[in-house]
């Protein structure tokens, strides 16, 4: 479905599922059950939105079954890049929308797969269906539809993977879900919004925008994804028995490790004997990440925290789990040798904070 207005920018929508085009299913018993739409359910009400209301020529696209984002697989995220590298010569911009419960790990897992990448990919969602009242969807979808067509935006458009969510414009591999209920749903815990939003007006923060890719190389796509990857949480009283077991699965090759505070684990012995043991033995790579919400990971701060670094783990800095977890999964097969597991602690897509 292509809706033609008279101007400028060139956008590309694909809708993939999600609380935003849901409806009651009259199959279920429970009235309340939502399941996504179909694209041709949603087309009336999408063109109710005002599609041309800046000036943009719009071209939508849909999952051949639009799915809950809780289904999302990496074979998904593959799918959406490619739709996106399929069309990336006829658009100035792409808007992905997305149910919100997977949604950063969506944003993240396209922002390493995408090499070379020069034109806005916006990912939103809605936390109320479009067709209810009232919504948040509609507000989503046109602040997209901005980012993405760079509509009254000085200077260069935003050339990256972000993320639009109640009135914010946020680092795609930055955000954390937070709420799931309220309409601002989605946070940017260790890095400022990428643009102020004040009504209809908008305003790049310079600091926080990345520059872009080389311009010279065409988009490209990490299209190898390690699917031995695994996140795994400290508790007070974790067993050795589950994490030589879990350490043990085959196939594993990387690790998201949610540490206590800036980058904390038990002092036992036999708890870090393990750990060296199997990073050792297996050639893992382990990522060390905070459980906190706010804050980074200063592994050598703490004694408690020297014990992990000793063991051959990396810090992850303040990087998010879901963007730690993404990032393995791309990275893990284009490392050969072992000087390239660095990487993996350095920033690549604005991740991190240098």
């Amino acid at each position: 479905m292509v809706i033609r207005s008279k101007v400028s920018a060139t956008i590309y929508v694909l809708y993939t599922g999600g609380t935003f085009g849901m409806a009651a299913s009259s199959q279920s018993c429970a009235e309340s059950e939502l399941r996504p739409l179909p694209l041709d359910n949603l087309s009336s009400h999408l063109q109710a939105v005002g599609y041309s209301r800046y000036g943009l020529n719009i071209e939508i696209e849909s999952f051949s079954l639009p799915i809950d984002s809780s289904s999302i697989k990496p074979e998904d995220w593959l799918l959406i890049a490619k739709k996106i590298a399929r069309n990336y010569e006829r658009f100035d911009g792409f808007v992905v929308i997305h149910g919100s419960d997977t949604l950063a790990y969506t944003a993240s897992a396209l922002s390493f797969i995408f090499e070379n990448l020069n034109k806005p990919v916006v990912v939103t969602g809605s936390q109320v269906p479009l067709m209810s009242t009232p919504t948040d969807a509609i507000d989503n979808y046109l602040l997209a539809l901005k980012i993405a067509g760079h509509v009254g935006l000085r200077g260069k458009p935003l050339t990256e993977v972000s993320v639009v969510f109640a009135n914010k414009v946020l680092r795609g591999n930055r955000c954390r879900k937070v709420s799931t209920s309220n309409w601002s749903a989605f946070t940017s815990p260790n890095c400022r919004p990428l643009v102020s939003v004040m009504q209809d007006n908008l305003q790049f923060h310079r600091h926080a925008i990345r520059k872009s890719m080389s311009s010279e190389k065409p988009l490209s796509l990490n299209e190898q994804l390690e699917k031995g990857v695994i996140d795994i949480a400290l508790f007070p009283g974790i067993s050795l028995q589950f994490l030589e077991r879990t350490l043990d699965y085959e196939g594993l090759r990387g690790v998201v490790l949610r540490s206590f505070g800036a980058g904390n684990a038990p002092e036992a012995l036999d708890f870090l004997s393990i750990l060296r043991q199997k990073i050792l033995k297996r050639n893992l790579i382990v990522l060390v990440v905070t459980q906190c919400m706010h804050g980074s990971v200063y592994p050598r701060r703490y004694a408690s925290g020297a014990g992990l670094i000793d063991c051959g783990v990396f810090s992850g800095g303040d990087i998010t789990p879901e963007a730690a977890l993404t990032k393995l999964m791309v990275l893990l097969p284009k490392l050969v040798e072992d000087h390239d597991k660095e990487l993996v602690s350095i920033n690549m897509r604005g991740e991190m904070t240098v």
